[in-house]
């Protein structure tokens, strides 16, 4: 498990559960009928003005609850407009009882929507409500750490700004909250990150500054909570921390035995519970490879001789620095044979990774054995021999990876070296186990099923492994008239974009749309070398025409997306992290481009391997892993399109084989119902007629 993606996570060895604030004693959920989440529905809406009840949403409401009843896995497709958050959250609402509801999230602009807008409404339909957000630990100050700062014995990976020391220090002695979102401008996000602690660092219950800790301090707020809005990586490893400690039978309770909406799970990492929703379902199992996986990269030896220095000779530190440099040289040679893609228990590399596992647990040892004097002095050993020990299981983990875990080393980039990861073959047992087994879920998303079946997101979930677990399932219609509002269009006479010819193709027609539109534009690329390429042609020609360009990497996400929505006819121009979670309703964006279907590349030794899988069993791995993957990018893109029921507009997919390759039903019935056209002239009438250009 890399640490980058640990969360909130205790110490393993010290998990033990919060003490609850929440009575215990009431019932563990309240029974939820149909009446009940149409008159709650009804009276939010009534709210609003001009608000009318959406029957897709009343539908999906009813199914959550139906689901949280019957403690059912239960998976909702719904589409922009339909109001999915209420859907859920007034359930949830209406069922709470002595345990709280977790609602888990695959991005933080979600959790801030949730927290900032649709809670607060729900609290208003619901009084004595109480909700919370619960972030990692790493994005909390530690304050043992700036009690280092202040006295001038802080460590850093890197050579850190005095000015910014000095900063961040004075920010610590009068923050209320330590949350790095409210970090002031002028301090850099990787200095700030020297200032927290991950799961595997932090001393817990040890620290003399536990009673203070900013963390705990969330923490403690949400487990008082009713809803608790988190993210997928703290589910995950909240589940991971609880079935470990049931399987060595420390749990305070064990109610397995019961029905499944009345067990409890949990309440480590997160409150104990017993339903959740997680939102963006549809990258939960990308989710769980990397949280269930592990990452080593040469960096953290780097950190590590850092960590040891104040407590042994400079041997050991000298020999920790060149092992990095050792790590390092040899990713660098595995990265180029084979895409990286290494064989589980090779010892042409397990064993480097054994070697310098020893010389990682050796500097342990002697840390453990060094004389310390003082609280502090006490503290940074204790912070240090738990960062080396989860140092040496990862190391041990890579080199012992067994057949059903893919071991491969990511590519370095311009300010970082190559990395060792390792990720399961299949999650869908582990999601079961971990998931769906302890807990009552609810899985939704815009984009779940593939070509109108739900079999590929079950399979996923492992909900398709004997013995059966039924789910249920459920796709609501769009609130949109796509075929009125909206054209997708696709040039079924253009060549493949594997031609050289295709470029030419593509920009001239894109600048042809993107004039007809007036700019109000979104141009979507499946690479940056494309995205590059094109601003490069494109730009100049734009601003002939008075149309400002707003490219990915020019300033913060965020900040791209206020500008356009407040300029109207701009163009934003970005790779597949711009594919979801951007949201520019009205007159702003009328227009989107994508260059090419987003199949995953070849040559990702993960994606590889499960393809290999699959035909080893006699299937076609195309078909049942990159076809999946490609219709739900696909349709997430054009999702950006109709986020309100009067938007208007098209989707340009500017590849010829979503109109000829035999797979392109299977896509197709995924994305929305839109009118579909292969004639460019209808296009820009249809832009100029609807925008009045």
């Amino acid at each position: 498990m890399s640490d980058e993606m640990a969360g909130d996570a205790v110490p393993f060895g010290d998990a033990e559960p919060v003490v609850r604030s929440r009575a215990e004693d009431g019932p563990p959920i309240h029974r939820v009928t149909r009446e009940d989440v149409e008159g709650a529905l009804e009276s939010m809406v009534g709210r609003l003005p001009g608000g009318k009840v959406r029957p897709a949403q009343v539908a999906m409401a009813v199914a959550v609850a139906e689901g949280v009843n019957a403690g059912q896995p239960t998976i909702v497709e719904a589409p922009t407009g339909t109001g999915k958050s209420l859907a859920y959250l007034v359930p949830l609402a209406l069922a709470a009882g002595s345990q709280p509801a977790i609602v888990a999230t695959a991005t933080l602009t979600l959790q801030q929507q949730l927290i900032d807008t649709d809670l607060p409404a729900l609290q208003q339909q619901f009084p004595g409500l109480t909700f919370a957000i619960l972030k990692g630990r790493s994005n909390f100050l530690c304050l043992d750490k700036a009690a280092d700062l202040e006295r001038g014995q802080a460590t850093f990976a890197f050579k850190a700004d005095e000015d910014q020391q000095a900063a961040l220090a004075e920010w610590a002695a009068t923050t209320d909250t330590g949350d790095g979102a409210e970090l002031p401008d002028g301090i850099e996000q990787r200095l700030f990150r020297e200032m927290t602690v991950g799961p595997r660092e932090c001393t817990g219950r040890k620290c003399s500054f536990f009673d203070e800790c900013f963390a705990e301090q969330a923490r403690a707020k949400a487990f008082g909570a009713d809803i608790v809005v988190t993210n997928v990586h703290m589910l995950l490893l909240d589940a991971q921390i609880d079935a470990d400690v049931r399987g060595r039978g420390d749990a305070e309770e064990d109610d397995s035995d019961q029905p499944l909406g009345r067990r409890s799970a949990g309440g480590y990492v997160l409150p104990r519970h017993r339903v959740v929703v997680i939102d963006e379902a549809h990258k939960l199992p990308e989710i769980a490879s990397r949280v269930l996986g592990v990452e080593v990269a040469p960096g953290r030896l780097s950190a590590a001789a850092t960590i040891v220095a104040p407590f042994v000779e400079g041997s050991v530190v000298d020999r920790l620095r060149d092992d990095a440099t050792l790590l390092g040289d040899r990713f660098e040679e595995m990265a180029k044979v084979d895409d990286g893609k290494l064989t589980s228990g090779d010892e042409s590399w397990a064993w480097v990774l054994r070697e310098v596992g020893n010389h990682v647990a050796e500097a342990r040892r002697q840390v453990d054995a060094a004389e310390v004097d003082g609280d502090r002095e006490v503290a940074r050993r204790q912070r240090a021999l738990l960062s080396l020990g989860s140092l040496v299981e990862d190391l041990q983990a890579l080199a012992e990876a067994s057949a059903g875990t893919v071991v491969w080393v990511e590519p370095g980039g311009t300010r970082r070296r190559p990395s060792m990861t390792s990720a399961p073959l299949d999650v869908a047992p582990v999601l079961r186990e971990l998931l769906f087994d302890t807990r009552t879920v609810v899985a939704t998303s815009a984009t779940l099923a593939v070509g109108g079946s739900f079999d590929h997101v079950t399979h996923q979930f492992g909900l398709d492994a004997a013995p059966a677990r039924d789910a249920l399932t459920l796709r609501v219609d769009s609130p949109f008239d796509h075929k009125g509002s909206s054209l997708l269009y696709v040039p079924m006479e253009w060549p493949d974009p594997r031609d050289r010819r295709w470029s030419e193709l593509y920009r001239q027609r894109t600048l042809e749309f993107v004039l007809a539109a007036g700019g109000r534009s979104m141009l979507l690329f499946t690479s940056h070398k494309h995205l590059r390429e094109t601003v490069e042609w494109i730009g100049p020609e734009l601003k002939k025409a008075g149309i400002t360009l707003h490219v990915q990497g020019e300033a913060p996400t965020g900040r791209l997306i206020e500008r356009m929505r407040a300029e109207e006819t701009s163009v934003l121009a970005g790779t597949t992290s711009f594919w979801e979670g951007v949201d520019v309703p009205g007159d702003a964006l009328s227009l989107v481009v994508i260059d090419k279907l987003p199949f995953p590349r070849r040559g990702d030794p993960l994606r590889d391997a499960r393809r290999d899988a699959v035909e080893s069993a006699g299937g076609n791995g195309f078909h049942a892993v990159d076809i999946p993957h490609t219709a739900t990018l696909l349709a997430q893109g054009a999702g950006r399109l109709l986020r309100r029921v009067d938007d208007v507009g098209v989707v340009a997919v500017m590849d010829s084989r979503l109109a000829t390759k035999s797979y392109r039903r299977a896509i197709l019935e995924t994305l929305p119902p839109f009118k579909r056209t292969i004639d460019p002239q209808a296009v820009t009438t249809f832009l100029r007629e609807r925008l009045g250009q």
